[in-house]
């Protein structure tokens, strides 16, 4: 089972990865020498700025030594970083909905202690990371699994029970095997599980051993992002208006098919066991609840019905849930109004025989569910939205590997 997750910092977490880019591309343009952005992913991309340095001064023959290319590379890194690293989209949410739901988290990075809680600091995410796993706390840096492992030791979980998004290859520090451009991470070899999508985009199942198209620091991100889009995908109003609609013809059909057949207090069998109709003219509530206090309920109706309306209208559904059940209570209301404007009572037809119950009508079903799945709305997504506004929850987004 899932018990924590590990973040890489540069590219997964914040935007580093193309200041990086930017920088070694500057120093290389001074001599004239072109810097492919495919280039920088192959030999650069998730590797500490000493390791870049000296690969760039040997690689490219450069006139002065590594320490003097590592100078240069960390005075222009400030001055950028001065200017403002943005967070990834969706980094921020992934983060709250991992601490709502109680998950572990670190933060397991070749960076410096001080670069990297300088960039969360100033994204105001710090918080909500248990753990952290600088460059120097282990032998061997990634792509070898070392400073995920000491991540996991530091959480107190084995490493099955973690999940990563970054570069980490085997025990041995064996080099990531790569292919056109992506990364094929061998978790078995480690004993973790990166997870992420493939080339069309889709999450791969935990614990596979995936092929990512492109940055892996983008993977983690786009998995739990993509269960949430899920969770919380906008609705299509029309097809809610539409839904609504359906179950007023219905709940309307089915009374008027029970007054023109049924004759008042009789009733004929409909599921054996459970269910007879009969017809019952009600001039309460649902249920038969409030008798005789027909035009109060009329009025009652017709407010929840403007109620529902106006909130539908002024966007206060925000997802699938919210609308479904907004669409159920407003048919709900709807049906009953319509009988109590037109007949001066509700026709009610479903009569349970296996227990002793109120007889009901398909409004009252409606009203029946939507009423709790509107509670839980409420509960769960009224006010979260402004939050995230506010906080660092929707700030961010997955990214390349990174240091």
């Amino acid at each position: 089972m899932i018990q924590a997750v590990i973040f890489d910092l540069d590219g997964l977490l914040v935007e580093t990865e193309t200041i990086c880019y930017q920088i070694l591309k500057e120093i290389l343009a001074r001599f004239g020498r072109p810097f492919a952005l495919e280039e920088y992913t192959r030999s650069f991309s998730g590797k500490p700025e000493t390791v870049n340095a000296a690969h760039l001064v040997e690689a490219y023959k450069l006139p002065f030594p590594a320490e003097e290319a590592l100078e240069r590379i960390l005075r222009r890194e400030e001055e950028l970083h001065a200017e403002g690293v943005p967070l990834k989209a969706g980094a921020g949410e992934l983060l709250s909905y991992l601490r709502q739901r109680g998950y572990g988290t670190a933060v397991a990075s070749s960076s410096t202690r001080d670069r990297a809680l300088n960039l969360l600091d100033r994204h105001g995410v710090t918080e909500y990371f248990h753990q952290f796993v600088f460059a120097g706390e282990v032998e061997q840096g990634k792509p070898a699994p070392d400073v995920f492992l000491k991540a996991c030791e530091k959480l107190g979980r084995a490493p099955g029970d973690c999940r990563a998004g970054g570069q980490w290859g085997g025990h041995t520090g064996r080099p990531r095997r790569r292919d056109s451009g992506n990364l094929r991470a061998r978790p078995e070899n480690a004993g973790e599980a990166v997870f992420g999508y493939d080339g069309g985009g889709v999450p791969l199942p935990l614990g596979s051993d995936p092929v990512f198209g492109g940055k892996v620091r983008a993977g983690i991100l786009q998995a739990l992002q993509g269960v949430r889009r899920m969770r919380n995908r906008k609705a299509d109003p029309m097809f809610y208006a539409i839904l609504a609609a359906a179950l007023v013809v219905l709940d309307q059909i089915v009374k008027y098919l029970v007054r023109a057949h049924i004759p008042l207090g009789g009733a004929v069998p409909f599921i054996p066991y459970l269910l007879e109709l009969t017809y019952v003219q009600n001039t309460g509530a649902a249920f038969s609840l409030m008798r005789r206090h027909t035009w109060l309920l009329t009025l009652i109706s017709a407010a929840v019905v403007l109620a529902m309306c106006g909130l539908i209208l002024k966007g206060f559904f925000k997802n699938r849930l919210g609308m479904f059940s907004a669409a159920l209570v407003l048919a709900g209301g709807v049906g009953n109004l319509i009988d109590r404007a037109v007949f001066g009572f509700v026709t009610d037809m479903f009569k349970t025989t296996f227990i002793d119950f109120a007889v009901f009508n398909v409004a009252d079903c409606c009203i029946t569910v939507g009423v709790p799945l509107l509670f839980l709305y409420v509960l769960l997504y009224v006010g979260k939205d402004e939050k995230k506004e506010d906080g660092p929850d929707d700030a961010a987004q997955l990214p390349p590997d990174g240091h």
